[in-house]
């Protein structure tokens, strides 16, 4: 969701992270026909203020 200047209302960062698995379909929704579905195994994430970082074994900083 985008405001008035095409701007994203809030920010997703992540840190030590990697896709895992990726879809893309071509089903007509709204005003488009391809979707694209992403997931993603974060050490970190952070979504406007609020962060959630998981401790992941084996894991060289």
């Amino acid at each position: 969701i985008c405001d008035a200047n095409d701007l994203p209302l809030e920010k997703v960062y992540f840190e030590g992270a990697a896709c895992t698995q990726m879809e893309i379909g071509y089903v007509q929704k709204g005003n488009g026909y391809i979707t694209t579905m992403l997931q993603i195994q974060a050490r970190k994430i952070t979504v406007g203020t609020v962060s959630l970082e998981k401790s992941w074994a084996n894991l060289i900083n």
